[in-house]
């Protein structure tokens, strides 16, 4: 029996690709904490997707959300040219960041992670070089609507992705042999996708893209500071990467809200078609997913500790709690309001209240970690969230006339967020105890 689907959708297909990367990588943790791997090369290997990370997110979400939106768009030969040209876009940024960060030398790691110095520094710079156009193949797959050829390349990355984290510990050898056998795959990788893309070639692009790009850049570039500021703080608290492990490993969405979420946002920017069966859409596809994602949210809230201790051993079970807090980012997540504010292009809203948005999750941040340590971080994540989905859908109604209940199961959701706020106060305060 075939691992990949026989039918596939776009939404499916993206569905079942981040299936694949999420369960992977939680297995590659899972058997990192079992191998008794130190915590401080287990914060390393965490590093790595934080680089990526804060070096992509403010562009990655911009530039391909319009790719897949132009996809439909464009005749085939112009959109082959166009990808063309994105290629070659990706391959000029990884290059460039990498020299600057090269240039800066520790100043870099200490920008990016708080801490004053982390352990082979380079190779995090050649690694994030080599790595970047591969992580965004999904995309280039996407958008050509090669559905099978995604999910095979995800089974592959993946599988090989374990093996470099693994085997060097199981070898005998440590981080530095790690680092060096992923910098190997992403070449590799990077050959592969060269092969199928063709050599870099700019062919230009019209003003328009780099417009919307752009605006929806700044959007991600907002959004995604939260996260990254999250980690900054706890290198620049603690200055240990074994805290940073600790953090990472609690700060981890349900893997099953990400893939199904994410992906009816991604298709439906797609997609042409009257704003009204738009609406329809995101709300049927909420309402199919919404009962099964509060159970397991509440599940997972009352069993938390008890499973970290047994997947990640007991060296992580303060991580639990976090991972508790942020189970609650499921509250603002269902709300698919900033999907409709893309479709209707009101960017220069959504940047001023993600600047909001940011300069709340800082200030609470660096007052509750005085207190509640690294989970009053993640509290301040989970409320900087609340704060931009309820924005949004004020002025969704006020000025558009979209009311909530034409995007969003009310009752269900209302009910759904009572259950899980419920299990998560029975699971960390009566069943278990916050640590703080």
């Amino acid at each position: 029996m075939s691992l990949i689907p026989q039918r596939l959708t776009s939404i499916s297909s993206l569905q079942w690709y981040r299936l694949i990367r999420y369960s992977f990588l939680l297995l590659t943790s899972i058997l990192l904490a079992h191998l008794q791997v130190s915590q401080k090369d287990i914060g390393g290997y965490e590093l790595i997707f934080h680089l990526v990370y804060v070096l992509s997110f403010f562009w990655v979400n911009g530039v391909f959300q319009v790719v897949l939106i132009r996809s439909g768009q464009l005749e085939p030969a112009i959109f082959r040219k166009f990808l063309g040209s994105v290629w070659t876009f990706v391959l000029l940024f990884s290059l460039g960041i990498g020299l600057i960060l090269f240039g800066l030398g520790d100043w870099g790691s200490q920008i990016l992670f708080g801490l004053e110095n982390v352990r082979y520094w380079n190779l995090y710079i050649l690694l994030f070089v080599l790595s970047l156009g591969p992580l965004v193949y999904e995309y280039f797959l996407l958008a050509r609507r090669q559905y099978k050829t995604l999910l095979w390349w995800g089974t592959l990355s993946y599988s090989l992705h374990i093996l470099c984290t693994l085997l060097p510990f199981l070898m005998g050898y440590g981080f530095r042999e790690m680092l060096l056998a992923h910098i190997g795959l992403s070449a590799v990788r990077l050959i592969v996708m060269t092969v199928d893309l063709g050599l870099p070639r700019w062919r230009g692009v019209e003003a328009s893209w780099w417009k919307a790009s752009g605006q929806l850049s700044l959007y991600s570039i907002l959004g995604g500071i939260p996260v990254a500021f999250d980690t900054w703080l706890v290198g620049f608290v603690s200055q240990s990467e074994s805290e940073i492990a600790i953090f990472r490993y609690g700060a981890r969405e349900l893997p099953l809200l990400m893939i199904i979420l994410g992906s009816i946002h991604l298709i439906v920017i797609s997609e042409q078609g009257e704003m009204k069966k738009l609406l329809s859409k995101i709300r049927i596809q909420i309402q199919k997913s919404m009962l099964s994602l509060a159970l397991l949210t509440g599940l997972l809230c009352l069993l938390s500790p008890w499973l970290f201790s047994v997947f990640f051993t007991d060296q992580f079970v303060e991580s639990a709690f976090i991972f508790n807090v942020y189970l609650l980012i499921i509250l603002s997540r269902w709300n698919l309001s900033h999907t409709i504010m893309m479709r209707l292009e009101k960017y220069s809203f959504m940047n001023r209240v993600a600047l909001a948005e940011v300069l709340i999750n800082v200030v609470l941040s660096v007052w509750w970690v005085q207190y509640w340590g690294w989970v009053g971080v993640a509290m301040a994540t989970v409320v900087a969230y609340l704060f931009e989905k309820i924005v949004f859908s004020i002025w969704l109604f006020k000025k558009e006339g979209i009311r909530l209940r034409q995007y969003m199961p009310i009752k269900s959701y209302l009910g759904s967020s009572l259950f899980i706020v419920v299990c998560f106060i029975v699971g960390s305060f009566v069943i278990h105890e916050f640590p703080y």
